[in-house]
């Protein structure tokens, strides 16, 4: 039933969403940073550490304008699995339609983790 859900939901981001543009773009507003492009690949180590890389990386000096420290890698966002199981499934599934349709999407960060922007929401779009 799980499985059912993350489809239908997937689905259902995939053809509500407004199309958004193609280039890549990574900015900061006063409590949050946000990045908008392609996604190159997700990974996951026994850690449970799961990456997910942009495009291309960006300037991490940039996050400070949003107060968030300790960003020493700008290629990919974070997050740590077992913080939250459930979101990481979806997190996970998500990033894996993003790239297997070669998707844009929206990702925000409030916060740093092992030196990576740490996910809290993502989007897919056109």
């Amino acid at each position: 039933m799980k499985t059912f859900w993350k489809l239908f939901l997937g689905a259902l981001a995939l053809g509500t969403l407004p199309q958004a543009a193609s280039a890549q773009t990574v900015g900061c507003a006063a409590t949050y940073c946000q990045y908008q492009g392609k996604i190159t690949r997700a990974y996951i180590n026994e850690d449970n550490l799961m990456l997910i890389f942009f495009e291309q990386p960006f300037d991490v000096a940039i996050t400070a304008t949003a107060g968030i420290t300790g960003v020493s890698n700008g290629h990919a966002g974070s997050y740590i699995i077992t913080d939250n199981q459930n979101y990481s499934e979806f997190l996970y599934s998500t990033a894996l339609t993003a790239l297997a349709a070669e998707k844009t999407v929206i990702m925000q960060f409030y916060e740093a983790r092992s030196g990576y922007l740490k996910i809290d929401k993502i989007w897919i779009y056109q």
